[in-house]
Parts: structure tokens; C-alpha cells; sequence
């Protein structure tokens, strides 16, 4: 059994996506937030154990030096599967968050998907 978890990188500024930002080709956020999520995401055992999976929605906004401040799960699946994307959201990389398009205290979205295959 090989599992996957896996934070969809469709961040969203309000109603406008994030990743891609009109932007052709490979999407070097994405890339990023990929290869830290391999590393450093663990799946639940419990979750695990009982075959828990979907998409967890945690919403957030970063100040101006990039503090993340109100995490919120939007949408859940379970106690350790919320508690799990709540972890990613404040563990992931937030730099490229911060370019020179960033507006402080504009609401982020990340979905983060868990699923078992």
C-alpha cells in the first residue's frame, strides 16, 4: 500500500488562484511545495488505519513579514486529518508567497488532499 499525501497547489488570494498566476509552463510554487510535502508529510496512522482520505480546506492570512494568522479549517474530514493539513499549512514554505504582488491580510486557501493508494 502506498501512501499519498498530498497539498493541492491551487492557492487562492480571495477569488483569484495563486499558483500559476496566468503564468505558462511548470509552475515553480507548485514544484516547491511539492518536493517539501514529500519530505516532511507524514499520514495519520489513525486516519490511516481506517482509511480516511479527501481534501482538507485550511484557509489563512500572512502579514507583512510573514506570519501566518488565522488558520481555519474551511471544510474537514476528521479530528487528526484537520489537525494534520493545519500542521502542513503552518510548516510549509511561505517565502514565494511573498512576492511583489503580496497584499498583507488577504485570505489564503490551501487544499490539502490525503488519500491512500
Amino acid at each position: 500500500m502506498k501512501i499519498i499525501t498530498t497539498a493541492i497547489l491551487s492557492l487562492l488570494i480571495g477569488s483569484a488562484a495563486f499558483a500559476g498566476n496566468g503564468n505558462e509552463g511548470i509552475n515553480p510554487t507548485k514544484k516547491i511545495l511539492q518536493k517539501w510535502q514529500k519530505e516532511f508529510v507524514l499520514y495519520p496512522k489513525q486516519s490511516l488505519k481506517e482509511n480516511k482520505k479527501g481534501i482538507v480546506y485550511v484557509s489563512f492570512t500572512l502579514s507583512e513579514n510573514g506570519l501566518m494568522n488565522d488558520i481555519q479549517v474551511e471544510e474537514g474530514i476528521s479530528p487528526d486529518l484537520d489537525s494534520k493539513a493545519i500542521q502542513i499549512a503552518k510548516n510549509m514554505p511561505k517565502d514565494h508567497l511573498l512576492d511583489e504582488n503580496f497584499e498583507a491580510d488577504k485570505r489564503f486557501m490551501l487544499p490539502v488532499k490525503f488519500s491512500i493508494k
